[in-house]
């Protein structure tokens, strides 16, 4: 008979990580102010989700490290099991969970979603991940593997809640990052939220290779048929994570909440000259918006951050030519958005703005953003071509 394994249930919180106990268990789980406004404690909360993990032998993480690993057949048991409680926002409460299931270790992340509205986000993106992956195959963004439903005992009032569940990948070393001030007056630059505590700042190359590879992983995303998208993204939901290492930084994209067209009216025509560029256009601006430390006021990335953005987009389509030559060449593409002036540029971006509202506070912050960034993109474009003649 296979022993049980060994389940450790556990709570990240400022000090680190600290295991459930008699005395934290009634603890209230932290609330996004604009999340789900129904309380959890951490010991029924921790419990259920086990409880929905361990039916018929962990079948479902079994098969979860199978897809992982690309194995024949799922491990036969798993030995050793950490639940930890780690995130709160807005739309989801995420679980860190690490697993051992004989010669294989792996970390993945639960979802957990409480309100109509939550469960709806949840079941979209469990879809759009799958067909994301169907589709391109890609390693950066992360891969879904099932959704379920949990049910949440509250024993003080007899009651049962209901929990949407979805596994994904978990980006080991990956953090989140923002706009952030080191001190007043001073330009915002990206803070990377390390694990320990101890928070870096990007430098200037970093920071270009950051959004680098995240306006790659967009434009790699966008389907040059239909010209769908993945969208809408915002860098203050933290839906991008980044990771430093010795070659480099490594980016993810950790959700993707539809995946939908923006210019209609261009896709149904076949112009896929307007659908390009507002794509571009609509990549540049939501490149540069973020809020301040995630949650604070609209916050505005400075013009160098371009660069970076018009380098991914170039070599990810670079990337789509390879497999579909009918499609313009990236020299072709970056000599027609090299043809519009700031003016010109200006009735494409009044319809980006138009299509890709997100949040409607940030539209008059993106109009009075628009002329100036209509400017730096110009500049950018055009030393990029000159660059490229040289």
């Amino acid at each position: 008979m296979t022993p049980p394994p060994a389940v450790h249930l556990l709570i990240a919180s400022p000090h680190g990580i600290i295991p459930l106990s008699d005395n934290n268990a009634g603890v209230f789980l932290p609330q996004d102010a604009h999340g789900d406004l129904r309380p959890l404690r951490y010991g029924p909360y921790l419990q259920s989700i086990h409880q929905y993990l361990a039916q018929d032998g962990y079948r479902l993480v079994l098969q979860a490290l199978q897809n992982h690993f690309a194995l024949p057949e799922p491990p036969p048991a798993v030995d050793h099991l950490e639940i930890i409680s780690e995130k709160h926002g807005a739309l989801y409460h995420v679980i860190h969970l690490n697993v051992r299931a004989g010669e294989q270790t792996a970390s993945f992340a639960l979802n957990i979603a409480l309100s109509r509205e939550q469960k709806a986000f949840l079941l979209s993106d469990f879809a759009v991940l799958n067909e994301l992956h169907l589709k391109f195959h890609h390693p950066h963004i992360t891969r879904a593997y099932f959704q379920g439903e949990a049910f949440y005992h509250d024993a003080r009032r007899n009651a049962l809640h209901s929990m949407a569940i979805m596994m994904t990948e978990w980006f080991e070393d990956h953090h989140e990052f923002h706009l952030s001030l080191e001190k007043s007056g001073a330009r915002a630059r990206i803070k990377v939220w390390e694990s320990s505590g101890n928070d870096r700042w990007l430098d200037a190359e970093e920071t270009v290779d950051l959004y680098r590879l995240a306006s790659a992983i967009l434009t790699a995303g966008l389907d040059t048929d239909d010209f769908r998208q993945i969208y809408p993204w915002h860098h203050a939901a933290g839906d991008f994570i980044i990771k430093r290492e010795r070659g480099g930084l490594s980016v993810k994209l950790i959700t993707a909440r539809d995946y939908r067209c923006l210019t209609p009216d261009a896709a149904a025509s076949g112009n896929k000259w307007a659908a390009i560029l507002c794509f571009f256009l609509n990549l540049s601006l939501r490149m540069r918006l973020d809020r301040l430390d995630g949650t604070g006021d609209l916050a505005w990335a400075d013009a160098a951050c371009l660069q970076g953005v018009l380098d991914g987009f170039l070599m990810a389509w670079t990337e789509k030519v390879c497999r579909d030559p009918s499609l313009p060449s990236s020299r072709n593409v970056l000599e027609v958005l090299g043809s519009f002036d700031p003016d010109e540029w200006m009735a494409v971006g009044e319809m980006a703005l138009e299509q890709g509202v997100v949040e409607q506070e940030e539209i008059p912050f993106l109009r009075m953003c628009l002329r100036e960034h209509l400017k730096d993109l110009v500049t950018t474009i055009q030393r990029t071509k000159s660059e490229q003649v040289q």
